[in-house]
């Protein structure tokens, strides 16, 4: 399955909603990031959460440090919180923040349930129905 990744900013909630489907390389990831940091309606600061819940990551361990900078050069005090369905993504996720909240990250965190990823950030998970392509749980 190739790669998709899709996302919303609002910018009066200071809120990203991104989610990745397929499997993903740093290639891919960065290129999500390099997007929406591109995107007029972004702003440093907002708040993500980040769906890897239909993802596959592909990472070694130099991967890991290397998002972990650019998310820190380009997301400074972001508050990620990223939701996970395998374990694997998890780790992945707990690396990511032991390296990025070293990197003007405020918090990266991983989750299980979207209810409890949108809690930590301190949203009401009804705005995710408000988005056309996010999935109905």
């Amino acid at each position: 399955m190739a790669s998709e990744h899709r996302f919303s900013i609002d910018p009066v909630a200071g809120l990203v909603v991104e989610r990745f489907a397929g499997r993903l390389s740093l290639r891919e990831l960065m290129a999500g990031g390099q997007e929406i940091n591109g995107h007029p309606d972004f702003r440093m600061g907002y708040r993500y959460l980040v769906d890897l819940r239909a993802a596959t990551v592909t990472l070694a361990g130099t991967d890991v440090r290397t998002l972990a900078d650019f998310i820190g050069k380009t997301d400074a005090g972001a508050r990620v919180a990223v939701v996970v369905g395998r374990s694997l993504e998890f780790g992945v996720a707990r690396m990511l923040a032991a390296l990025a909240e070293g990197h003007a990250v405020e918090a990266l965190h991983a989750f299980w349930k979207v209810e409890e990823a949108c809690g930590w950030l301190g949203i009401d998970g009804a705005v995710l129905h408000g988005i056309p392509w996010w999935p109905a749980e």
